[in-house]
């Protein structure tokens, strides 16, 4: 191990307690890609790190790390307060322990093993910066990325029970007493028309590939919903409240984000309970005052 200050310039600034987190955390969104390559890279950065949390027995070698976080000691330290957090996330260890016993990442982890003894082993600190340059060729996060497509591909074919992606929203149902009261507040304020297959007893709007359909509910008490739309143009549907006297509050034609954010908001309360908070963002205010602010 090396720890005097002529060679601080090899220590890694990559801490692999951070990267196995990450890892665990792309995982647990069904990040597969991302899961592999931060993992990867926090292989490099303690080679006991993952032996220590799948329980395979190690032994301490005479290896080269760079730094305190990437020594055994770390790696067990890290095993035993993390690694009920990785039993926790369903197929997590399982994942990591088929990740590690990858024929690529094991090739890849003794080769590096490998270089570690060659470096703890040279004294001469010139010899030791050029070796340096070639654990970058390891590290290199874009090196990772780009050999990992094999790496992703058998990955996968393990069929873990990854979460899918978050759904999408594609359709609200609103029950109200009267459709076409809503389909003309709809119509009046926002500009658009219905869909096909109006009736007295639904109507329905397509907005931007969000299906809202009103559907008469005989006797139905008014609904405190709100739908959050975002807009390109605010003053348009503000002059438009302001035109057909509806009951609105938030930004006025012309006025600003009230607390500089280039956020703007306007809310319209429609008779039937609904709550349409139409939300506009300026990306130049927002920009301008995210710089402002540091």
């Amino acid at each position: 191990m090396i720890h005097s200050a002529e060679e601080s310039w090899i220590r890694s600034s990559r801490d692999p307690r951070e990267l196995f987190d990450r890892g665990l955390e792309h995982f647990a969104r069904g990040e597969v890609d991302e899961a592999i390559a931060t993992l990867r890279e926090g292989f490099f950065e303690n080679v006991h790190m993952a032996p220590a949390l799948l329980r395979i027995p190690f032994h301490p070698q005479d290896l080269w790390y760079p730094g305190p976080s990437a020594s055994p000691d770390a790696a067990r330290a890290y095993s035993d307060r993390e690694r009920p957090r990785w039993q926790q996330v369903p197929s997590a260890v399982r994942f990591l322990r088929s990740l590690w016993n990858d024929p690529l990442v094991r090739r890849e982890i003794e080769s590096y093993i490998n270089f570690c003894k060659s470096f703890q082993r040279t004294l001469t600190p010139r010899v030791r910066r050029d070796l340096a340059a070639e654990r970058l060729k390891f590290t290199n996060p874009e090196r990772i990325r780009r050999t990992q497509n094999e790496i992703v591909a058998r990955i996968r074919e393990l069929r873990f029970d990854l979460p899918p992606p978050p759904p999408r929203v594609m359709a609200l149902e609103i029950p109200c007493a009267d459709p076409a009261e809503a389909s003309q507040f709809i119509r009046l304020l926002l500009g658009v028309q219905p869909g096909d297959g109006a009736s007295p007893e639904r109507a329905r709007f397509i907005l931007r590939g969000l299906e809202i359909e009103f559907v008469r509910r005989p006797g139905a008490a008014a609904i405190p919903l709100r739908v959050a739309l975002r807009v390109d143009d605010i003053e348009f549907y503000a002059r438009r409240a302001q035109d057909l006297d509806l009951d609105a509050e938030g930004s006025a034609p012309g006025g600003q984000s009230e607390d500089g954010s280039g956020v703007r908001r306007l809310i319209v309360h429609a008779p039937f309970g609904l709550r349409l908070e139409l939300i506009e963002e300026r990306e130049e205010e927002a920009r301008d005052q995210r710089v402002s602010s540091r």
